[in-house]
């Protein structure tokens, strides 16, 4: 049985969940084309993404803002957010594997961000982003001003694979507020 696709939209999003009123298994789907292959922001249920592929993911057209996203997890209306990527793979394109944000400029979030058993093989993004590219990356607080209650926590195991130089391999950011990330048995490689 073939996996579905999702096809790429004008906007540049796969799968998109805006504070889902309950938890979310996106399971076994490939995503190509795409800027954000996988995004869930808000507040509410959990969201987990198993089994799933981004692959040869778009980014800097003229519908996107940065690098492309596999999983994208914007914790940005006040509460909290969980989301969960295992066993999915990223491949064949330059941008982030994996990428959380406990809170966005004005609007706060807590954000649970857990990553096991995902493989990556990303090309190295050389347009100078800010924050750097990771295969993984958690950020909180990013382009906030003043300290705000943003809160990130998350599980980053057991997840393999390659990036190319300069990116980073995982990447923990705290602009404004506290986080709590434990990184344990990963094996992704930069490579130059």
């Amino acid at each position: 049985m073939s996996r579905p696709h999702l096809p790429p939209s004008s906007r540049g999003l796969g799968y998109y969940s805006l504070s889902a009123a309950s938890t979310n298994l996106v399971k076994n789907v490939t995503d190509t084309g795409s800027w954000n292959a996988f995004f869930a922001e808000g507040t509410g249920g959990a969201t987990k993404f198993q089994d799933d592929t981004a692959s040869h993911l778009t980014g800097y057209s003229a519908a996107t803002y940065g690098p492309a996203r596999g999983v994208l997890g914007l914790a940005d209306e006040g509460g909290a957010l969980s989301v969960t990527a295992y066993l999915d793979n990223f491949t064949g394109y330059a941008g982030w594997g994996i990428q959380g944000y406990a809170g966005y400029y004005t609007d706060t979030g807590s954000l649970t961000l857990d990553a096991y058993h995902n493989h990556f093989a990303l090309q190295a993004d050389k347009t100078g982003s800010s924050p750097e590219v990771a295969a993984i990356q958690g950020l909180v607080g990013y382009g906030a001003t003043s300290s705000e209650p943003n809160t990130l926590t998350g599980t980053f195991i057991r997840s393999t694979g390659t990036v190319a130089s300069p990116d980073l391999a995982i990447s923990v950011i705290t602009y404004y507020g506290t986080e709590s990330v434990t990184s344990n048995h990963n094996s992704i490689k930069v490579t130059h």
